[in-house]
Order: structure tokens, then C-alpha cells, then sequence
């Protein structure tokens, strides 16, 4: 375990900061930047330079900031109340409060998911994968031709509920993230059961959402794919068998192949993925008797309940650091766990604020990571961890 060390604190936020999000890519913002939201939808970034906010939205969204990915330039943020936003950071006035006249916004539902958005590439197009009802995910293209106020996608996923008997109820969608170069879609839910479904069939030429949902809404006719079980594969199904335990967070390692799950319990779980052929995937049709797996292992910790995991997550992309065996998790008692996943081992706890840390995020600067956790007591903090920490 490493000693504890002395974070950067950012201030600037009134209520608790639930999204943290560092700049991704270069755009006209001049200096280092870390996006952040709160529970009131207020949006700030801010200038690591200085550790001030370079600029502030307040009611940027109307419910609380869930999650932000930055895609070149733009920056597209999701809200509780079920809406994105993309804001162009080469056009933000940094004098203004008010979000630039070349923003876009995209309604997708009114269920209030805590629920984050995952972004994924359909062909060359950026789309998210969003909360539905209850355990549904909707497919939502944000192309900007497609911008009209209550959009709704065509697309839905929802897990083969009916043909897995023997498993408890999903129960409600409680986590989303892309991997494998966006061709499978993991959802966690609260129930304790991860599907990985397959959507490769969604980046073939011979499916585009607009055409898809052109064809059935103006023709009135049946479209070639009409129903998503025709797109949608379910790859595999995870079962953590502990209804009672509902899955909070989860995240997937590109590098080790492993999935990552927190939940109000005092264990972090570290799952293999899945080990099938290519082509493989389960026939949903048919009726199976699904007993799931165990977990590969587990972490222990003293006090239960993670928010949010962060890992790298790059597949195809090599890390320039050690960054590729690091987890973190945010806990409720407000410490920041760093774990050594190729090693199995603890290596840090980082421990500062006093309430629950809402969401991470790192970045990695040479041979340093910096780290960004978001908590319930409104501040913001920033930890390095250095290369001696890593090795260890």
C-alpha cells in the first residue's frame, strides 16, 4: 500500500458533483481542462493550471449530469431529466454563461435513469446507447440532421428475459459500456445478471438507422431488419447469483479481458470474459437452462459500496504506461481504491472527503496519472499517482 499523499481540490460547485470528466483531445480552450457536473445540472470546466473554473452553465441540463465523452472537439454531456447535449468547445465564450449558439441537444426519454450513456461508433457515425423503460436500451444517433425534439430511435434492446427461467429477475438497467471496438454492448442490471450482446450486424453497410426508421415510418411497411432480434445477438450472460446484491458500477479492461463489477456490498468482483468463438452467439428463440459462472475473484473491502469503476479501456490501442493493470473505484465512504489488476493485489487507498465519491476519471501524463474523483460534498479531488505507486 502506498502512503497517503496530499490532493488538488477543486471548489466550485454548491451541490454534490456527480460526472468528472478530463479533456480528451485538443480544442480552443488554451489550457488543461476537467468538465464537471452536479446533482442541479450545472456545468463547469475547469483550468488545471490555475485549479479555478474557467467557465460556468448554470441549469446546463435539467436534472443531474450523469456522464460526458468528448468526440474530437465537441463535447456531449447526458442529464437525468433524459437528454444529451453537445457543446462545441472551439465556439465556447469563456465571458459567457450561456452554452454557444452551434450547442445540439437530443430528448430520448423521461424515466430519470441514473443510468450513464454508452458511446459507441456505428460506421463512422458516433451514437449512444441510452436508458430506456425499465430494462430496455435504446439506440440513439446523433448526427446533427437529427436534432428534432423528442427523437425517439427505433432501435430498442432488452434482455431475453423470458428464455432464461432460471435466473432472477433483471430487474432495472443499472450500467452500460462498448468494448471491443464497439461490437458488443455489456448491461449490467440490478438483479446481479451482465448481458453481453452482440451488435456487429449494427456497423454493416447494410443497416443505417435513418433508412431503417424511414422505411417503417413513411412506408408503412415492414423494414428488413423489423425486429432487433434480427441485429442484436446475445453473446453471453454473466449471473453473479446474489439478487440481493444489486450491481452499481460496472467497467470492462480491454487489456486483461476482464469485467469489473461494484455493488453495495464490501466486495469489488473481477470477472473473465467470456471465451467464444467469434461467430458464436445464444439462440434467444430457444428456451436454455442457464446456470451462469463464478466470478474469477474478488477484492475485499472494509466498508461496502462502489459508484463508479474507472480502468483503461482502449481495445486494439496499447497503453503508454502501467495505466493498463490500474483500477479504481469510488466508494461510499468517500476513499478511492486503486488495485493492481494483473497482480490481484491492493495497492492504494486515497482518502480525503468524507462523503461518497459520484464518479472518477483519469488521465495519463507521461509517466504520471493523474486522477480525478467527484463526491457528494461538492468538491472535486485530484490525485497523482506516480510510477513508484504503480510498481508496487
Amino acid at each position: 500500500m502506498s502512503q497517503q499523499q496530499q490532493p488538488i481540490i477543486l471548489r466550485g460547485h454548491i451541490d454534490e458533483v456527480t460526472s468528472v470528466y478530463f479533456e480528451k483531445s485538443t480544442s480552443n480552450l488554451s489550457s488543461s481542462s476537467l468538465f464537471s457536473g452536479d446533482l442541479k445540472g450545472n456545468f463547469n470546466i475547469f483550468n488545471l493550471e490555475t485549479r479555478r473554473v474557467k467557465q460556468s452553465i448554470p441549469n446546463h441540463h435539467n436534472g443531474c449530469i450523469l456522464g460526458f465523452y468528448q468526440d474530437d472537439h465537441y463535447l456531449y454531456s447526458q442529464g437525468r431529466e433524459g437528454c444529451i447535449k453537445r457543446l462545441d468547445l472551439n465556439q465556447i465564450n469563456i465571458s459567457s454563461s450561456s452554452p454557444s449558439s452551434s450547442s445540439l441537444e437530443w430528448y430520448y426519454n423521461s424515466i430519470f435513469s441514473f443510468c450513464k450513456f454508452a458511446p459507441c461508433r456505428i460506421g463512422s457515425s458516433l451514437s449512444f446507447f441510452v436508458p430506456c423503460d425499465k430494462e430496455q436500451v435504446m439506440l440513439l444517433d446523433c448526427r446533427e440532421k437529427q436534432t428534432l425534439d423528442g427523437y425517439k430511435s427505433s432501435l430498442m434492446i432488452a434482455p431475453p428475459v423470458s428464455q432464461y427461467s432460471s435466473l432472477s429477475a433483471f430487474g432495472m438497467l443499472t450500467g452500460m459500456v462498448c468494448i471491443d471496438h464497439s461490437q458488443y454492448l455489456l448491461c449490467s442490471y440490478e438483479g446481479g445478471v451482465i448481458v453481453e450482446f452482440d451488435v456487429r450486424k449494427l456497423s454493416e453497410p447494410t443497416f443505417v438507422l435513418e433508412n431503417f426508421e424511414k422505411q417503417e415510418n413513411l412506408e408503412g411497411e415492414q423494414p428488413k431488419f423489423c425486429n432487433y432480434r434480427d441485429l442484436i445477438g446475445v453473446r453471453h450472460i454473466y449471473d453473479l447469483h446474489n439478487a440481493q446484491d444489486p450491481i452499481i458500477a460496472i467497467n470492462y479492461q480491454s487489456e486483461l479481458d476482464k469485467i469489473i463489477i461494484g455493488a453495495s456490498s464490501t466486495q469489488i468482483h473481477v470477472m473473465d470474459r467470456a471465451n467464444i468463438p467469434t461467430n458464436s452467439s445464444i439462440d434467444t428463440n430457444n428456451n436454455h437452462s442457464f446456470t451462469g459462472e463464478q466470478t474469477s475473484y474478488s477484492f475485499e473491502m472494509k466498508s461496502g459500496g462502489v459508484n463508479d469503476i474507472s480502468c483503461y479501456n482502449m481495445s486494439g490501442v496499447a497503453s503508454t504506461s502501467q495505466m493498463s493493470r490500474l483500477m479504481f473505484a469510488g466508494c461510499w465512504d468517500g476513499s478511492v481504491r486503486v488495485f493492481d489488476l494483473k497482480r490481484k493485489k491492493k495497492l492504494a487507498v486515497y482518502k480525503y472527503h468524507e462523503n461518497a465519491i459520484r464518479s472518477l476519471d483519469f488521465k495519463e501524463n507521461n509517466k504520471e496519472i493523474l486522477l480525478a474523483a467527484g463526491c457528494k460534498d461538492s468538491k472535486i479531488s485530484i490525485w497523482n499517482v506516480n510510477f513508484e505507486t504503480k510498481r508496487k
